[in-house]
């Protein structure tokens, strides 16, 4: 299957991921299940061919992808630990003629999710990603941040396996026009620090100084310099070189590997 990018903020390795997995299998589930079991987190996965969305989502963890042979969009992402950029405005109160029927909510007698799905009357749907934008301000007012939004036609909206926290499921409908509705609340894990891969990082870091210092050493030293850094210069050029070779060597090793 032909798997496209619409937009992705996924590091390389997790877009690549992502598309492979969108290539072998279209259920939703299936999707999420195959993520969580090659990279553990709560993901969420949204599939159809005409949804509107905000969503809670951290920094490079999400991506719109559409499998062109069958119209089909897919929504892929990782909800935040901590979301920095909130709804924090009241929402416009507007006179919206829609009808709703609720098809699930929880915890069914929970005060917010009973504010939430009177809300939904109070809203027109003409304009989707407007009606997305104003039901999240709305549930910010209500207990802020870690809300996700979702108002279309022909869609499935595959959550974390764990429960969220709310969940609201409605229909909307208005003459010939019918939309479902999903809104639900959840966090993100706190992701643990790569301590392994910081180390490496600051190592690169320090190798890549010292190559520096021995190309400075080198045109600005002369035979009658005696400070450390033209006594030394050599050595760190050799180390330096020695650090360019083995990074080349592994970029070449891994790209022999993926052909």
């Amino acid at each position: 299957m032909d798997i496209k990018a619409v937009s992705s903020t996924f590091p390389t390795d997790i877009d690549e991921l992502v598309r492979e997995v969108l290539k072998h299998t279209d259920d939703p589930i299936e999707v999420r299940n195959k993520l969580k079991s090659l990279k553990p987190d709560q993901w969420i996965v949204v599939r159809g061919k005409k949804f509107a969305y905000i969503v809670s989502r951290a920094n490079k963890s999400a991506g719109l992808f559409e499998n062109k042979t069958k119209g089909v969009k897919y929504l892929v992402y990782t909800p935040p630990y901590h979301e920095i950029t909130p709804y924090i405005k009241d929402p416009p109160t507007s006179t919206g003629k829609w009808n709703i029927t609720l098809v699930k909510l929880t915890p069914p007698s929970n005060e917010v999710s009973q504010k939430i799905f009177k809300f939904l009357s109070t809203i027109d749907y003409q304009d989707h990603n407007k009606s997305c934008e104003v039901i999240k301000m709305y549930c910010n007012s209500l207990e802020e941040m870690y809300w996700h939004v979702f108002i279309g036609v022909d869609f499935t909206c595959v959550l974390p396996s764990s429960e969220v926290e709310y969940l609201i499921y409605a229909k909307a409908n208005k003459a010939q026009d019918m939309l479902d509705v999903v809104i639900f609340r959840q966090q993100g894990v706190q992701k643990k620090i790569n301590w392994l891969g910081f180390a490496e990082g600051l190592v690169y870091l320090f190798l890549t100084l010292t190559f520096f210092l021995g190309v400075f050493g080198s045109l600005k030293c002369t035979d009658q310099s005696e400070s450390w850094l033209c006594k030394y210069y050599w050595n760190f050029l050799y180390i330096g070189f020695a650090f360019m070779l083995s990074k080349i060597t592994k970029m070449i090793t891994a790209r022999i590997k993926k052909t």
